[in-house]
């Protein structure tokens, strides 16, 4: 009998062993893949100053060419960040949706975005605590549920998507909503409708199609929304770009965590909540994610919550009725244009990978002086984004063999149906999810590619009779 029961706690404490392994092994894997994470994040950093700093600093880019002189003979000088308006607009028309010659980065894709502005502008702004608008992820939490049935959840669509148009493009906006899946035994659900995505192009399209399907029901789960909104920005949001919450309600928290023999959702679980969100914000939400709440109509008690919420995580609160409430996501989202209209110039790629294709991207900023003249330079403002994906490493590697005129092989991770098409006298490499999104190539020869299903492949890419052959 003693030796069974001494076999029986050896098998314990060997099981125990081999958990204890299997946990540090799962650890030990995990921190690897975060320091890679980080390490390749800091190499496209790189990747983008270095571009920016070619941009700016060279004359076969945009720096303005100055004449000096020495011992009485012309020399030409390039100034630091002044930049050219002619060769701005030069690259404005002519790499419309592809980098410039002189600074090409096979191994990813960037776009450039140049706004000439005035700088009292910047010091003019109504609510410093809101972050400057560009480079920025922002959750919005949007509440949908019962008690916005009816003219207040229309007037809330509109309000939310003039937010959109008050932003700048190169601003991402997630959303979060209330009831998705939520059934009258399950009030309490919270959901992701849209990941950060770009204000700009077919994003806008997505975000109007995706409000216009929300409808009002169920509870309101003010604390598991913003714990969401918090996670969508610690997992997908890039360093570098400031980060907000913007939580808009018309009512009370009913749905916490915990919330007891009262039933979720219901009226009889307000007094259960009421305090729990206040009380657990600073538990929830990182010191440098402001959260800037929305209160809709909501009575003295809730409006006390959320601006509780507003005050300790450093955001704003803001009441507003129906006749206010598209100004206030306005001024969130950046305010109105001024009168003046503010002239902005484009090149490099203007679409790019998404979800699960898009690996990562970084958007860098720099101040600017735009040389008009001899006599005249305005001031402006140059960001440059780099995306890598895969839509981004196959185009660029296809680019790559195309320009050198070497044949090449490489292995090629793809997450969706991936093909060729031409348009006009230009060639592009396209993926398929809900929808079309392709990456111009500056390979102006005969593209031979095959429609290649999702998967890992080695892909071959010969040069051959004028024409680039793609081979899987």
């Amino acid at each position: 009998m003693k030796g069974q029961t001494s076999l029986l706690m050896k098998g314990i404490y060997l099981i125990l062993v081999l958990v204890t392994i299997s946990i540090v092994l799962n650890q030990i894997v995990g921190l690897n893949l975060e320091i890679k994470k980080q390490e390749k994040s800091l190499e496209i950093q790189k990747v983008a100053g270095n571009i920016l700093e070619s941009l700016t600093g060279s004359v076969n880019c945009l720096a303005y060419k100055e004449v000096g002189e020495v011992e009485n003979k012309p020399v030409p000088l390039s100034v630091h960040r002044v930049i050219d308006i002619n060769k701005l607009e030069d690259f404005n028309k002519k790499y419309s949706d592809i980098e410039p010659e002189c600074v090409r980065d096979y191994n990813y894709r960037f776009s450039v975005k140049v706004d000439k502005y005035n700088l009292t502008r910047l010091f003019e702004r109504k609510y410093p605590q809101i972050p400057v608008p560009g480079n920025r992820d922002i959750v919005l939490i949007f509440d949908n549920s019962f008690s916005m049935k009816g003219a207040r959840i229309e007037t809330a669509r509109a309000a939310a998507l003039k937010m959109i148009d008050c932003s700048d493009p190169s601003d991402r906006l997630a959303l979060v909503a209330f009831g998705d899946g939520a059934t009258k035994e399950n009030w309490c659900e919270t959901s992701q409708k849209l990941p950060l995505m770009y204000l700009e192009n077919e994003s806008k399209e997505d975000f109007i199609k995706t409000f216009s399907t929300l409808q009002s029901d169920f509870g309101t789960p003010l604390e598991k929304s913003l714990k969401k909104a918090v996670e969508i920005l610690k997992n997908d949001s890039d360093k570098g770009r400031s980060k907000m919450i913007i939580m808009m309600t018309d009512g009370y928290e009913n749905c916490c965590d915990g919330c007891g023999s009262c039933k979720c959702g219901q009226s009889e679980c307000r007094n259960f909540c009421k305090d729990v969100l206040c009380n657990n914000v600073l538990k929830i939400v990182p010191k440098e994610i402001p959260v800037f709440t929305i209160g809709f109509l909501v009575d003295p008690e809730t409006e006390e919550v959320l601006k509780c919420v507003a005050s300790k995580t450093n955001g704003l609160y803001f009441p507003a009725t129906e006749a206010e409430l598209a100004k206030i996501f306005c001024e969130i989202g950046g305010g109105e244009s001024p009168k003046e209209k503010l002239e902005t110039w484009k090149f490099g790629v203007q679409d790019h990978s998404y979800s699960d294709a898009l690996k990562s991207s970084v958007s860098i900023s720099t101040g600017v002086s735009i040389r008009y003249s001899e006599t005249k330079t305005q001031p402006g403002l140059l960001t440059i984004t780099v995306y890598d994906g895969e839509l981004e490493r196959l185009s660029g590697f296809i680019d790559r063999v195309c320009s050198s005129g070497v044949e090449m092989s490489n292995e090629i991770a793809l997450s969706y149906a991936t093909y060729a098409k031409t348009v006009g006298s230009k060639s592009f490499i396209c993926m398929k999810q809900t929808k079309e999104f392709c990456s111009t190539l500056s390979c102006t020869k005969e593209i031979e590619f095959p429609n290649i299903a999702p998967g890992n492949y080695i892909i071959k890419v010969i040069p051959k009779d004028g024409k680039i052959a793609v081979m899987v």
